[in-house]
């Protein structure tokens, strides 16, 4: 993300005229299904719109790095705005307003099981009034979600006519363990095994590619056909959901002083995260334990986390809460006590054991829970000390180089900065 252009030519910033322009565009759009043109999550509609502010309007109030002027090349802060109109006071009652207008016109809804978003999604289910609120629309050709997210895949098989793709972007090997688990979210989103020969495999050809995680939101095996793969995938990209909508109205109604609101917002997510025998504990104790703003909205940062991951909201998420540099670090400490099964990974099986169904494809698992210590019962179980190889020392020391709060952008490049005679100007330090 480059952050150096901070106002238009009226003097007006760009945060407060991307508001302004999208209540007045939402004005102009139907909701999703009000319309021939709004019936697909690829034509934005007033859910998008009204979400979009209401992100734009959480953002806007929160923490970032900031330039210390608009045209100074060195020093910035990590702070909130000074602007009177960017304070929480007056953009969370908008906020609030627009994600509550969303849940009243029933034109978007939770998917009734927590895979199905991401299964439609990667098989081009585009039809508008679900959980997607609007989906970036690739056409054949297009677009690298399935390159940057998805299972990674060594050759071809049944789901994928070509070879080497999928897998450049993994989850942090800790992520597992931060979710509960019964979270029926934690292996969708967590996926222990790579694609060779037509089968699951966690042991691989390359030998610089052996045990590791890969994201499970996007998978070709999901997909309704072999995917042609050339260089793009055309897989499109879900931009906005609906349980965004309720984690971010938690977020807003939990600061404006309506704690019962927040927990209920919660939940709807968390309701579904969990199966109906431990809801009891899971959802309704874990709720009701919650007391006080501060708690609540940790535990929205939480339930972000495990709910979004892999959608690339985080970084921003963790950038105006002002928790980027503390949670950057905390991770690699995290991943270092994982890998020596130190701290609060003592009790983590140091090996984990795997063998196929009977489908000859699919792998079943035993060792990454907590509580499965002991050696599996049957046959042809292989074994593999998990962690101790699917975290390198070296990834370790590479997770961050530089400190996150003074490194938040990506900077203009000088290529672009040579074009622009002097009208642009790299903020940081850079």
């Amino acid at each position: 993300m480059k952050r150096s252009i901070w106002r238009n030519q009226t003097g007006i910033s760009f945060s407060k005229q991307l508001l302004a322009d999208l209540e007045e565009a939402q004005e102009y759009l139907p909701w999703p299904n009000a319309s021939e043109r709004t019936r697909t999550t690829g034509r934005i509609n007033k859910a998008y719109a009204k979400a979009l502010r209401a992100r734009l309007c959480l953002m806007a109030a929160g923490y970032a790095q900031r330039p210390e002027s608009l045209t100074a090349a060195q020093g910035s802060q990590i702070r909130l705005s000074n602007d009177p109109d960017l304070q929480k006071s007056v953009l969370y009652p908008i906020a609030k307003k627009e994600l509550e207008d969303i849940i009243n016109s029933n034109t978007c809804r939770l998917e009734t099981n927590f895979a199905d978003v991401f299964i439609k999604n990667c098989q081009d289910v585009v039809e508008a009034g679900g959980e997607s609120l609007f989906a970036i629309p690739y056409a054949e050709g297009r677009g690298r979600m399935m390159q940057h997210f998805a299972v990674y895949h060594y050759d071809r098989s049944k789901y994928l006519d070509t070879t080497n793709k999928g897998g450049q972007n993994v989850p942090a090997p800790t992520l597992y363990y931060d979710f509960d688990g019964d979270d029926l979210r934690r292996d969708v989103t967590c996926v222990p095994f790579k694609w060779q020969g037509g089968m699951q495999v966690v042991r691989t050809s390359n030998v610089s590619n052996q045990e590791g995680w890969n994201w499970g939101k996007y998978r070709y095996e999901w997909t309704a056909q072999v995917r042609l793969v050339t260089g793009d995938d055309g897989l499109n990209q879900m931009y906005i959901c609906y349980a965004d909508v309720l984690l971010m109205l938690a977020e807003v109604v939990n600061e404006l002083g309506d704690p019962d609101g927040a927990r209920s917002y919660l939940k709807q997510v968390r309701q579904r995260a969990f199966p109906a025998d431990v809801r009891a504990e899971k959802v309704e104790a874990y709720l009701n334990a919650l007391s006080g703003k501060e708690q609540i909205f940790r535990a929205i940062t939480e339930e972000r986390k495990f709910e979004l991951a892999g959608e690339m909201l985080r970084k921003q998420d963790l950038i105006r809460w002002n928790m980027l540099g503390e949670k950057v670090a905390e991770t690699r400490q995290k991943m270092s006590d994982l890998k020596n099964y130190q701290g609060i990974y003592g009790d983590v099986p140091q090996r984990v054991y795997f063998r196929y169904l009977p489908d000859g494809e699919t792998l079943e698992f035993y060792g990454f829970n907590r509580d499965e210590q002991e050696e599996p019962a049957g046959d042809d179980w292989e074994a593999v000390n998990w962690h101790d190889t699917a975290i390198s020392e070296l990834r370790i020391s590479r997770y961050y180089l530089n400190e996150p709060d003074s490194r938040q952008f990506w900077p203009i490049f000088q290529s672009d900065l040579d074009n622009q005679l002097g009208y642009l100007v790299n903020n940081y330090g850079y």
